[in-house]
């Protein structure tokens, strides 16, 4: 009875090892697969600049950069600062800022001149009786 105990643990052991392995194995090809996204990205963005012939020498520098597969210090700045700009703007889509919640009575700025007019039929002074 206690050898088949030891052998089930060991078996459970070597289960759970090879599942932390497969969990391991799992995040680095999840990056390798991300890494191999942003190269895309890259040379679709290098393709657009083509189109629109913009900075000819920084494409230039990036496009002999990325033949020897080797990103410079300039290249990984520009990107870093273009997918940070894409993530906020996309931030700002999902989370937009709320309006203040204002209690009471709002009076509505004049379309023409945006001041405020007072209600009509008086002043807005609360008249004390006496």
């Amino acid at each position: 009875m206690l050898k088949k105990i030891k052998m089930w643990l060991e078996k459970k052991q070597k289960e759970q090892a090879q599942k932390q392995q497969l969990i391991k194995a799992k995040k680095y090809y999840k990056l390798i697969q991300e890494g191999a996204l942003f190269l895309k990205f890259i040379q679709n963005d290098l393709n657009e600049m083509k189109k629109k012939q913009l900075n000819r020498k920084m494409r230039r520098r990036f496009e002999k950069s990325l033949e020897d597969f080797k990103l410079n210090e300039e290249t990984l700045q520009y990107y870093q600062i273009k997918v940070d700009s894409i993530l906020n703007y996309i931030k700002g889509q999902l989370n937009p800022p709320k309006k203040p919640k204002v209690s009471g009575y709002q009076p509505k700025p004049n379309n023409k001149t945006g001041k405020i007019i007072p209600a009509k039929g008086g002043t807005g002074e609360i008249k004390k009786n006496g």
